[in-house]
């Protein structure tokens, strides 16, 4: 199974979970368990909308450089990586192009370093109104915005 099937699985989990009654039981163990499950809900859906996620071998791929290269360039804070558990990393695909990476997507990870991975996907994929409601992704592959 790829996946993104098991992602589907995982989508129709979490909408079992919140709608079932599971969930006042778990609430009296945890009280943030449906704020937890909607956390994990809008984490998938913020990097499905936007491409999925590469695995460090294909993003070794497309840049054409090894995994280890690609694990170099996470730990120096010039590729995102969202953490996946003890599986490792994946890689959201909206930061590559047909180039490599967005114009200057390092410099402006550098800027967003003190963020964890969340927030900076957030920033790079969230339609912002200071910007005619486009991405600074958008604005990056248009080269109109940089880190200064």
């Amino acid at each position: 199974m790829t996946l993104q099937g098991h992602h589907v699985r995982l989508d129709v989990l979490v909408k079992g979970l919140l709608a079932s009654p599971i969930v006042e039981d778990l609430k009296t163990i945890e009280p943030l368990t449906p704020a937890f499950i909607r956390g994990y809900e809008a984490k998938h859906k913020l990097v499905e909308e936007h491409g999925g996620t590469l695995s460090a071998e294909k993003v070794g791929g497309v840049l054409g450089i090894s995994r280890q290269a690609v694990e170099k360039r996470r730990q120096a804070g010039k590729l995102l990586a969202l953490t996946i558990g003890r599986h490792g990393y994946r890689y959201p695909v909206w930061q590559f192009n047909e180039n490599g990476t967005l114009p200057v997507s390092e410099q402006v990870l550098g800027v967003l370093s003190s963020h964890d991975q969340w927030m900076q996907t957030a920033f790079f994929v969230s339609r912002n109104p200071r910007l005619n409601n486009r991405t600074n992704k958008e604005m990056l592959e248009a080269e109109k915005l940089s880190a200064c």
